[in-house]
C-alpha cells in the first residue's frame, strides 16, 4: 500500500496506490460532470447570495474587484405543491366516520382544514 507524507490510500477507489488523475479520490464531496449535484437549486441559491454578500463587503472594505459582480444566481424552479384529490379527501372523511370522540375531533379537523385550505405546517 502506497503511503505519501504519512497519508495511507487504503480504502479509496485506488486502493494499490495514489489516486490516478482520471479517479476522483473523493466522488461525494465534489459532483464533476456527468454527476449530480447533492445540493438542491434552493440551497445553492442561498450559498451565492451569502457570497454575492462576502464579496460586495470585501470590496467596499479592501477596494478590490468584485468577482460575483457579474455572476448570475442559479435558477430555482418553482416546486408545485401536492393538493389532495376530491377522492383522497372523501377517504379521509369516511376514516373519521364513527360516534367516539377521537372520530369527532378527527373529523371536525378534517373539516377546517378543508373548509380553509390551512397548510400542515401554518
Amino acid at each position: 500500500m502506497a503511503q505519501i507524507e504519512g497519508h495511507s490510500w487504503q480504502g479509496l477507489p485506488c486502493a494499490g496506490g495514489a489516486p490516478r488523475e482520471e479517479e476522483d479520490p473523493w466522488p461525494h464531496h465534489s459532483p464533476g460532470p456527468g454527476r449530480p449535484s447533492r445540493w438542491t437549486p434552493g440551497y445553492s441559491s442561498r450559498r451565492f447570495r451569502a457570497l454575492q454578500q462576502f464579496f460586495k463587503w470585501l470590496a467596499d472594505e479592501e477596494e478590490i474587484p468584485d468577482p460575483m459582480d457579474r455572476m448570475k444566481p442559479p435558477d430555482v424552479p418553482e416546486k408545485p405543491v401536492p393538493v389532495f384529490t376530491s377522492e383522497e379527501l372523501l377517504r379521509l372523511e369516511r376514516a373519521c366516520a364513527g360516534r367516539s370522540f377521537q372520530h369527532r375531533r378527527d373529523a371536525a379537523m378534517i373539516a377546517v382544514l378543508k373548509g380553509t385550505g390551512i397548510r400542515l405546517m401554518s
